[in-house]
């Protein structure tokens, strides 16, 4: 007699069942591209980066930063991988990579130089609430008037005499008392 296993019961196969997508086909990266990318094509993310399909490596930026899909890099499904390695995802404001770096700027791209603090200069002009009004009265007048330019006007309204005050001349000298004290002083010489 011979021996022969027995034999189990198989559930018989439905011939009209569809076989299963493979599982690349529903990636994201397959799903946008409708198909397998081309060596060239280009794709821009959302950070403004322009990738380039390069076949055997995948997409590229100028970096050297690579990735599956360029239009959800930076997400946990498509991590941005940057030249040494590291493997970069946003989150809002900065980029945080799985060494624990953390940077506001896009990965491989040059940090933003921070600018110094510029010291605020003392305003060389000061003007009295009366002289202002004084100055916007007599801008208010001309208003109306054909020509009228706000520019044209200020300069008409401050000459050269309202900024640095009247010409000094040997007259005027003369009569200016904090002149006369000024010449009065011991150990001034001309």
């Amino acid at each position: 007699m011979e021996f022969k296993p027995p034999q189990r019961n198989s559930p018989k196969k439905n011939k009209q069942e569809k076989k299963a997508a493979p599982p690349y086909q529903n990636n994201n990266y397959y799903s946008y591209t409708r198909g397998t990318p081309y060596a060239g094509q280009t794709n821009t993310c959302q950070y403004g980066m322009t990738w380039t399909y390069v076949q055997y490596s995948g997409w590229t930026d100028k970096y050297g930063n690579r990735t599956v899909d360029p239009k959800t890099v930076g997400t946990r499904s498509s991590e941005l991988v940057d030249e040494k390695g590291n493997m970069w995802v946003n989150q809002d404001t900065s980029w945080k990579s799985d060494s624990g770096i953390s940077q506001e700027h896009y990965p491989g791209s040059p940090a933003p130089i921070k600018s110094a603090k510029k010291n605020r200069r003392d305003n060389p002009f000061h003007c009295d609430g009366q002289h202002l009004e004084l100055a916007i009265k007599r801008l208010g007048r001309r208003r109306g008037e054909r020509g009228f330019g706000n520019a044209r006007a200020v300069r008409v309204l401050f000459s050269r005499a309202d900024l640095l005050g009247p010409d000094v001349t040997a007259d005027s000298l003369k009569k200016s008392k904090a002149w006369t004290d000024l010449e009065n002083l011991e150990g001034l010489t001309p």
